[in-house]
């Protein structure tokens, strides 16, 4: 909806949440519309360093209110999160800021952000916990993707495992179009001497940061993980029988 990527923006919840306010006018239409979250960010479990302690929530939770104006200027409603609404599991199954994403593309169901949907056999939401943090308006610019790169290179290293070389080494997340199977996607800086993808050690589990996505076989489909986010230059993409399209998204905090 408004190109944002990362909110609410990373704090310690325990001192202070911050939130986003957006201009949802556009989107409104005459008659029913339907408020859907898809899904949530709560954090992350790898720290910057050993000696530090990140203290974010264990399950996503959320706190949202639309606030309307009618045409005649005078009358209002707020629709806000209570115990009516429900949730359901969906093609995301994991994902992480720095780990990565698990996603299933054959877990989705079509059509359920449009009002109407036969949502009778999802659950109602768990009320989150109660918290003395303060809700603060978010204070930094927000991230943002301010440029796409196309490969430059693409190398077959295994039958069925390519490199793709985006020609710099930038933060950012990759876009990948497929249609059938599973992909597994590792994303690093260098290469080894024999042109592979290296590994290197890290507190954050190099090996284990990857991306895995799974196409529904519903013809091509074009995936991008929206909570995680690498630095490389470097994408190797294994269980791909040919040559993927792969679009570099650069991201960071847009500001002048």
């Amino acid at each position: 909806m408004s190109g944002d990527y990362f909110a609410p923006g990373w704090t310690d919840y325990r001192k202070r949440i911050q939130y986003q306010i957006y201009d949802v006018n556009r989107l409104l239409r005459t008659g029913r519309n339907a408020i859907t979250v898809d899904p949530v960010r709560a954090g992350t479990r790898a720290a910057w360093a050993r000696s530090v302690r990140i203290n974010t929530a264990q399950f996503p939770y959320l706190r949202t209110q639309l606030e309307l104006t009618f045409t005649d200027e005078k009358s209002s409603a707020t629709v806000s999160t209570d115990r009516d609404w429900k949730s359901t599991l969906g093609p995301v199954l994991q994902s992480d800021l720095i780990m990565g994403t698990q996603y299933d593309a054959r877990l989705a169901t079509p059509g359920w952000t449009q009002p109407g949907y036969d949502d009778r056999n999802w659950k109602p939401v768990m009320p989150g916990p109660k918290t003395t943090a303060p809700l603060v308006a978010q204070v930094e610019p927000p991230v943002r993707a301010v440029q796409e790169l196309k490969p430059v290179k693409v190398s077959r290293i295994k039958p069925d495992t390519y490199l793709y070389d985006m020609g710099q080494n930038r933060c950012r997340a990759a876009s990948v179009r497929a249609k059938a199977g599973q992909v597994i996607l590792r994303h690093g800086e260098v290469l080894n001497a024999d042109g592979t993808l290296r590994s290197i050690p890290t507190i954050c589990e190099p090996r284990k940061r990857r991306i895995s996505i799974t196409a529904s076989g519903q013809g091509a489909e074009t995936f991008e993980p929206m909570f995680t986010f690498h630095g490389f230059r470097y994408v190797e993409v294994s269980g791909a029988a040919t040559e993927l399209e792969i679009v570099g998204r650069v991201l960071t905090t847009d500001m002048p």
